[in-house]
Parts: structure tokens; C-alpha cells; sequence
């Protein structure tokens, strides 16, 4: 059994010394190891509360609520056993009694590096998603945006350059670094998004990072089920076939009774989502697949807990990117096969320091092909033919990690340090092959013509090497830094990259009412294997063509080449395997933090972020009738957000969270991401510095959950922004005006999910329920369009298509 259980009593003394329950008070249990996110709960009107499936180990206990003196003690989660721990708690008023080294450091629980969001496990089950996926649930925290075609992006920069943790190893595409491994939501504890994380361990990204931790395996018998009723298809009066099915379990149990523990979370996934504004049968993308989490965890003694996790993650994308103005022929099929394994340590040493080491492997196989040989037709009313290339990876990648944490030292205030080091490597082969892409006048004539030339063989390796050292040091009660640095070198960029960090908290009053947080730090990027790999694709060779089909001109090769800068103009490399140069990031953040009440808390913050050396892909065109597709270091992007975020916690039942963010994002948008993934893109303009695609400049969002009449529960969601920027183009898809200087409509989504839990006759464990609701989204009808007429020479100019639909649905699950 390698969980405990934790329960205690929150009381106070009256003026007559008698003690009386406090309720609400807000319990809080850190752990001292890396990678378990912090447990929350709150004391009930008589003052009683527990937390139960806590993994055994050290922990750090807090107690506060307003009025009161916060309470923070040292403690240790023995496997098996029910820890009591009753806590008295002292009115503010006698504080001066107390002498200052008693009092606990009031900044220690704030930290100075909060996360943007926190979701548990409850939260993760009921937000209202078209998918209960991860990737569908992020969206939720300000600063995270999800476009039209899927692709996330936190603090205005793509997935790919940002980074995603699963128990604290990477857990990104080897080859692109998107969020393609994914995780069923029923094994998870908790989800940490950071658009600023400063701790000096993290890196190998410029944009933000999730964390993602995993649930221990149970101590005993346990199963959930969910999603269990597939949805019907109709049309026409008629039933033809499942339109989704996605039904979860999740299960475990001790293999060896104090020993050894399991559980595994399986979700199998068919979805056939419909475009509207197509005919059928021809109007449904479809996506196949299932991922499975296998997790040991082994208890090899007090102070020794071990765990082996396997991940299976296989995906088929049908008609990938269907849209009113794609039809199936023209679409993309993509793919994906592949596995992780995880294993890693934790020990504790009698002197207080913590040791964790983990080691991840990762192999992936990705795949994407059009549906026939025939010529792409980009026309100004969409497109025709086939998707242009084929295009298969196989990649790898291994990970050691290892961090010592030192027990806390006294010198001038306490000390919290900790070293560690980090190495990766990842490589791939692959091949991509492309046929002729034809772009058409309106009156259907040829305009231009791309060739390319024999099919590549693609193939890139990159290892990366980091060394670091922090330390969170508490000045006063009221004053803590943190103060971070971190070595990143790497084979394919800079051998040698420091990238110094800084964390700040201070508490403004002597309650912690308000918290003034802020902190600036440099990160550097992998480089994405997409890089050195460049110059082994197809070449392009474009022909321009007059009226009656005639070339106007010799067709123009042009040759796929790398350069970096050197004294300050590009120099063109011999090939990309040594690119020399690594993205770089510098973000600075400030959040001031005041509650109002034990309840209510209200957050401002601002955010700056900088990144330089990002790779980019500019078309150039030389004497004598030649070209070069020229890929540099030239890349810049920035953005600028103010957030304000207000909170309501009466309890685990009661609670909501509404933010405005205010935000400008721009940069160069020829980036290697955005020119390769998810498709290539078939015709590659002059890079512009301009608008990013997640540029809105406003947004209001917000989720909770409520405890309604005769014992239902009702969790909403809204999301109301800035409409989706896009480009007007010409007849050979220049930019007309500036880029990204267009907008959707303004975009509103109001959704939301009822359901009323059942106790069962039968049970694994006490506390299983049956779960019955309704769900809906898009509630209003808004009809969100997903696509518009952008070509300026088209008949339909300037209408938006393919609109949005409500959708509802019927909640099944058995749950805890």
C-alpha cells in the first residue's frame, strides 16, 4: 500500500479559552519531492477534513484562512496508515504575542512561481468539452488559445515551443515538438499551465509549459467508467452509423499488498464530426484510435518510492483538415503510432535532502498522405485535386533526469536549494515526396505551376545537455526570492547557453491578504529537428504561366539551404546540420494577489515576452533565374498580456473562476511550425512580420461548478473573444494589405454540463456512484464560422462558411 490517508480538526479558542470548529479553513499539503502537484481541501463546518490517496512521503502542511495566523508544519504520509493531525488555529489580533521566529513564513505558501491554472481531478471530469481530452481542456486558462485547426498556443507562440511534462519528463513530438502525446484525463491528478515558469529546472522551450501529474496507483480495489453511451448519427430521417464513441475505464489494484500497486486508464476513441455547409456522406472527418496509461508504483520503503509508467498513444485523422473549403479529395489523411516508458525514483535521505531520478524513452512513428495522384488545384473558392505530399517520420527520443533537493539551511533567513541535470537526445529518419500543385485564375485558368524534384530522405539527431541550481530563499516572514541558473547546450544550436532566473514574493500586509509576484528569466528552445533536416526536402521549382497556359519563363528551382548570422548578415551553411543558433526567450512577469475574503480572491498581472533566433523559411530569388528557399535564424516574435482573473471558493461544490485577458502577439510567420505542422503547407510566400494567429486582442473567459436543488451539479463554461485573424490574398496567394490584418467574427461559446451522482447497491470501494446528465455546446446557436473566402478575386468574397452548431449529449459514467 503506498498511499495514506490524512484527517485532522480545525479549532480556535474563544476569549474564555474554550475551543470552538472553524470551517473553512483552506488546507493545503505540498510535497517536498518534485513532480506532485500541491492537495487542497477545506475544513467543514465542524472543522473536520481529510485528503485521502496521498502518495507516503514528506509533506508541508498550511492552514489559513482570513482573520486567522496561518499554520504551517512539517509532516510524513506513512503508506497504509491515517495520519491525524488536528491544527489550532490564533486570531490575527494576538500575533503580537508571539515572538517573529515562531510565526510561519507567510511567503512559503505563496511561492514565486504560481501556476496560471490549476486543474484537478474533479475539474478535468465536468468542464463542458466538445473532447474530455487534455488538449481540449488547456483552453480554459487565460492565455492559452485553441484555433480552428486544433493547434494550441500558450503565451502567444505554438505548442511546438512550448513544453508539455508528464511526471516530470517531456512529453512532446520528438520531430515538431506538438502535444501529440496524449493522456486519458482519468489518469490524472492535476494539470499546472505556466505561462512563466521560472523554476530553474525547466527548459527547452520559449513559450509555456503544462504539467502534468499522474494519479498514484489505489491502495485498493478501484474502477471508473466513463463516456459509456456512443452517439447516434442521423440524416435524412434515417440512422447512419455512430457519429462518437469514446467510452474510458480506468481501474487499479495492490499487486503486492504494501508492496507494489497498480492501475491502468484506457480510453478508445471514434469520432465522426460533420462540416457543415458539405453534402453527405461527404461532410464528416473521422478520428480512430486509443491511448493506454499502465502505472506501477512500487514502495521499496519509507523513504523509497519508485514508479515504471507505459503509454500508448496510437491515432488515425481521416480527412484531416475537411472544411467547406477543402472537400474530402483535396484533404489529408495523418497519423500517428507510438509508446513511452517512464520509470523514475524518489528517496529521501535521513539528513532531510530528496533525490529524484527518472529516465523516458519515447518512440513515435507519424504519417500523412492526400488521397491520389492528382495535381492540387488551389482555386479562388477553395481547393481541388489531391493533397500535394506524403510525408512518414520514424523519431525517438531518450531522457535522464536527476535533482537533489538539500534540506532547508539557515543563514540569513532559510534556504531551500536545489541542483540537478538533465540530457536528451532525439533523432529520426523519414522521407517526404510531393507532386505538382496548380494555382487557378477564377475563370479556371493556370496561373502558376510548382515541381519538385525527386523524393528526400529526411534524417536529424540533436543531444542536449543541462546543468542547474536554485535557491528559494525566505528573507523574512514576508520576503522570499528565488534565484535560478541554468546551462542548455546543444549539438544542432549553441553548445553554450546560461539562462539566469529570478523569483519574487512579498506579502503587503502581515496577513498575506495581498501578495505581490513577479519574476524574469531567459529560456532557450530545443531546436526543432524540422531544422537540420531542411535541406534534405524536395526542391520547389516554380513556373509562372500567362493566360493560355504558356510559361512566362524558365521555371525557377528553388534550392532548399540553410544560413545563420554571422557579424551580423547571414552566411549560407554547406548543409544544416550544425545550425549554430538556438531560440531564445526573455519573459517578465508581475501578479499582484488580494483576497477579500476566505472565498473570494482577486488577481492583476501583466506578462512580456520576447523571443529572437526563431527559424524561419524565406523564398529568395537570384540572378540567372534562380532561387533559394532560404531557412535563417532571422525569426522574432512578442507578446504582451494583462490579465485580471477573479475567483469564488465556498468549497469543493461551490466555485468559479472569470478572466479578462488583454493581450498583442506578433511575429514573423514564416516559422518552421507554421510552414510543416501539422501538413506542409503548399506554397510558401515572403515571410511578414505581422499579426500571429493567436492574436486576440480581447477575451473573457470562465468555468466553475455549482451545487444545485435535489442533488444535481452544474458545471459551465464561457468563452467570448476577439474573432480569429486571417490574410486577404491574390490570385497567386500573395498577401493583399497587410497579413493577418482580417478577423472572424467576434467568437462566443457558452456551454455546459448537469449531472446528478447515484449510489450503487455494489461497489469496489465506498464512495462509487452512478452518474447520470445532459451536456451542451455552443448552447446558444451561435454558428461560429470556421472558414472564409479570403481570395480577393473570388465571386464569394469576403463570406464566412462552414458554420458552428450547438451540440448535445447524455452524460453515462460510473464514477468515484
Amino acid at each position: 500500500m503506498s498511499t495514506g490517508t490524512l484527517r485532522g480538526a480545525t479549532t480556535a479558542l474563544n476569549p474564555q479559552g474554550q475551543a470552538f470548529p472553524v470551517g473553512g479553513v483552506a488546507i493545503k499539503l505540498t510535497a517536498n519531492a518534485p513532480g506532485l502537484a500541491p492537495m487542497t481541501t477545506y475544513s467543514n463546518e465542524s472543522g473536520q477534513y481529510e485528503l485521502q490517496d496521498i502518495p507516503a512521503g514528506p509533506y508541508t502542511l498550511e492552514a489559513t484562512i482570513e482573520g486567522f495566523k496561518p499554520v504551517k508544519r512539517e509532516i510524513t504520509i506513512t503508506a497504509g496508515q491515517t495520519l491525524t493531525e488536528d491544527i489550532r488555529i490564533q486570531f490575527l489580533e494576538i500575533r503580537q504575542k508571539v515572538e517573529v521566529r515562531e510565526t510561519a513564513p507567510i511567503v512559503s505558501t505563496q511561492g514565486t512561481n504560481p501556476a496560471t491554472q490549476t486543474l484537478q481531478t474533479k475539474q478535468l471530469l465536468t468542464i463542458p468539452v466538445v473532447q474530455q481530452e487534455l488538449k481540449q481542456e488547456l483552453p480554459v486558462t487565460p492565455g492559452v488559445v485553441q484555433l480552428q485547426s486544433g493547434k494550441l498556443f500558450i503565451k502567444g507562440v505554438p505548442e511546438s515551443e512550448s513544453m508539455l511534462l508528464l511526471d516530470s519528463a517531456q512529453a512532446v513530438d520528438p520531430v515538431t515538438g506538438t502535444y501529440s502525446i496524449d493522456v486519458p484525463i482519468d489518469a490524472i491528478q492535476s494539470v499546472e499551465v505556466y505561462k512563466a515558469p521560472f523554476g530553474a529546472q525547466y527548459g527547452g522551450f520559449v513559450g509555456g509549459m503544462t504539467s502534468v501529474e499522474l494519479k498514484a496507483p489505489p491502495s485498493q480495489w478501484s474502477l471508473t467508467m466513463h463516456d459509456l453511451n456512443p452517439s447516434i448519427r442521423g440524416k435524412e430521417g434515417d440512422l447512419v452509423g455512430f457519429a462518437r464513441a469514446t467510452p474510458r475505464i480506468s481501474f487499479g489494484f495492490p499487486v503486492l499488498k504494501d508492496k507494489v500497486n497498480f492501475s491502468e486508464s484506457f480510453l478508445y476513441e471514434l469520432r465522426k464530426p460533420d462540416v457543415r455547409g458539405l453534402a453527405w456522406p461527404n461532410d464528416s472527418k473521422k478520428t480512430q484510435g486509443y491511448n493506454s496509461i499502465s502505472h506501477f508504483q512500487f514502495l521499496l520503503s519509507q523513504r523509497n518510492v519508485a514508479s515504471l509508467t507505459v503509454n500508448l498513444f496510437p491515432r488515425r485523422y481521416q480527412w484531416a483538415d475537411l472544411n467547406v473549403l477543402i472537400p474530402r479529395p483535396a484533404t489529408a489523411d495523418m497519423g500517428q503510432k507510438g509508446y513511452s516508458i517512464e520509470g523514475s525514483d524518489t528517496y529521501q535521505f535521513r539528513s532531510g535532502g530528496i533525490l529524484h531520478t527518472l529516465f523516458a524513452y519515447t518512440n513515435m512513428d507519424g504519417y500523412a498522405h492526400g488521397h491520389g495522384p492528382e495535381d492540387m488545384l488551389l482555386t479562388p473558392t477553395g481547393i481541388g485535386g489531391n493533397y500535394f505530399n506524403t510525408l512518414s517520420r520514424n523519431s525517438h527520443q531518450e531522457e535522464g533526469q536527476s535533482i537533489f533537493n538539500l534540506p532547508a539551511k539557515r543563514w540569513s533567513g532559510t534556504h531551500e536549494m536545489m541542483f540537478g541535470t538533465d540530457i536528451i537526445h532525439r533523432d529520426f529518419t523519414g522521407a517526404s515526396q510531393s507532386h505538382p500543385v496548380l494555382i487557378l485564375r477564377n475563370d479556371g485558368t493556370a496561373a502558376e505551376r510548382t515541381d519538385f524534384s525527386a523524393p528526400g530522405n529526411l534524417s536529424a539527431s540533436d543531444t542536449t545537455a543541462a546543468v542547474f541550481g536554485q535557491d528559494h530563499w525566505i528573507f523574512t516572514n514576508r520576503l522570499a526570492a528565488t534565484l535560478g541558473l541554468r546551462y542548455f547546450g546543444t549539438t544542432d544550436g549553441n553548445a553554450v547557453n546560461f539562462a539566469p532566473r529570478l523569483g519574487m514574493v512579498y506579502a503587503l500586509d502581515q496577513s498575506a491578504r495581498t501578495v505581490l509576484q513577479g519574476g524574469i528569466g531567459m529560456f532557450y528552445d530545443r531546436t526543432p529537428l524540422l531544422a537540420p533536416s531542411f535541406a534534405d526536402n524536395p526542391t520547389r521549382i516554380i513556373t509562372p504561366l500567362d493566360l493560355s497556359g504558356t510559361p512566362m519563363g524558365p521555371p525557377v528551382p528553388y534550392l532548399n539551404q540553410c544560413s545563420r548570422i554571422v557579424g551580423g548578415s547571414p552566411q549560407i551553411l554547406p548543409d544544416c546540420s550544425d545550425l549554430g543558433s538556438t531560440p531564445r526567450n526573455l519573459t517578465w512577469r508581475i501578479q499582484l494577489t488580494h483576497r477579500f475574503s476566505r472565498k473570494v480572491t482577486a488577481k492583476f498581472s501583466t506578462l512580456y515576452s520576447h523571443t529572437t533566433r526563431l527559424f524561419i523559411i524565406n523564398p529568395v530569388t537570384g540572378p540567372a533565374g534562380k532561387g533559394t528557399l532560404l531557412l535563417s535564424n532571422l525569426g522574432s516574435s512578442r507578446y504582451h498580456e494583462y490579465e485580471f482573473t477573479l475567483d469564488y471558493r465556498a468549497g469543493e461544490n461551490a466555485n468559479f473562476s472569470v478572466s479578462y485577458v488583454r493581450s498583442k502577439g506578433q511575429g514573423d510567420l514564416n516559422t518552421t511550425d507554421n510552414i510543416f505542422v501539422p501538413l506542409e503547407i503548399p506554397v510558401i510566400r515572403p515571410d511578414v512580420y505581422a499579426n500571429l494567429p493567436s492574436d486576440f486582442p480581447n477575451r473573457l473567459s470562465g468555468f466553475g461548478l455549482f451545487k444545485m436543488p435535489l442533488g444535481f451539479m452544474l458545471s459551465p463554461s464561457v468563452d467570448l473573444h476577439s474573432g480569429f485573424p486571417y490574410s486577404n490574398v491574390d490570385v497567386l496567394q500573395n498577401y493583399v494589405g497587410k497579413a493577418n490584418s482580417q478577423r472572424y467574427p467576434i467568437f462566443f461559446s457558452l456551454n455546459w454540463r448537469l449531472y446528478r451522482d447515484f449510489p450503487l447497491p455494489f461497489h469496489f470501494h465506498p464512495g462509487h456512484k452512478f452518474r447520470f446528465g445532459i451536456y451542451s455546446i455552443d448552447t446558444t446557436g451561435r454558428q461560429n464560422p470556421t472558414a472564409v473566402y479570403n481570395n480577393i478575386t473570388s465571386p464569394m468574397f469576403g463570406q464566412f462558411a462552414g458554420l458552428g452548431k450547438r451540440i448535445n449529449g447524455i452524460v453515462i459514467e460510473f464514477a468515484d
